[in-house]
């Protein structure tokens, strides 16, 4: 059964939401170094996901791309980290081109003939 686009948000979001509580546990159960050295992560991570409580930046084959992820808030983080041109405070641009350019890339990659 395909699930509908609200069902799609609500399964990522519960994904994100999962993400971002292990990623909390794993700051507050570590040490005083792990915590220091984690403050621009758990900013970044804090942002987008009030980005996506409040303003919900994906839909459609960007919205699969993301949700089809395991972490999917991790991905993202990964993405806007090594990416200068996302690497902006405009979280919800961010999370809408790191998802549209997944997408492309599942496109591109299950159109191309098997070898």
């Amino acid at each position: 059964m395909k699930l509908t686009e609200e069902q799609l948000k609500a399964k990522l979001f519960s994904k994100l939401q999962k993400d971002y509580n292990a990623f909390l546990d794993k700051l507050l159960n570590g040490d005083r170094e792990l915590l220091k050295s984690s403050v621009k992560e758990l900013s970044v991570k804090s942002d987008m996901m009030l980005e996506f409580e409040y303003f919900f930046p994906l839909d459609g084959k960007s919205l699969r791309s993301v949700c089809n992820k395991k972490k999917p808030l991790d991905f993202l983080y990964k993405e806007w980290q090594k990416d200068d041109e996302l690497r902006t405070e405009d979280f919800h641009y961010a999370i809408s081109e790191i998802a549209e350019r997944e997408a492309n890339r599942i496109a591109k990659q299950n159109s191309e003939p098997e070898r």
